[in-house]
């Protein structure tokens, strides 16, 4: 996927930390680091997201494992 990411606002153990957004701030998934991937220098930049995407029905949407990202231009 690519879209904007940023921290999310959950404070639950469970929760993902991270989100990937749509230019108009549309959740496209939770991302959750792959090994060896830090997302923290991602914070509001867009990117091309690459990884493993599953549904989790507690999040209601679906979690990204990511494995690489690069960074993209964002149609707005």
């Amino acid at each position: 996927g690519a879209g904007i990411v940023q921290r999310t606002a959950s404070n639950l153990p469970q929760a993902p930390r991270y989100v990937l957004l749509a230019p108009n701030g549309r959740i496209l998934a939770y991302l959750q680091p792959g090994a060896n991937v830090d997302l923290e220098p991602w914070i509001s930049k867009s990117a091309g997201v690459y990884g493993v995407r599953s549904f989790r029905d507690d999040l209601k949407a679906d979690l990204l494992v990511v494995n690489t990202l690069s960074p993209v231009r964002l149609a707005q």
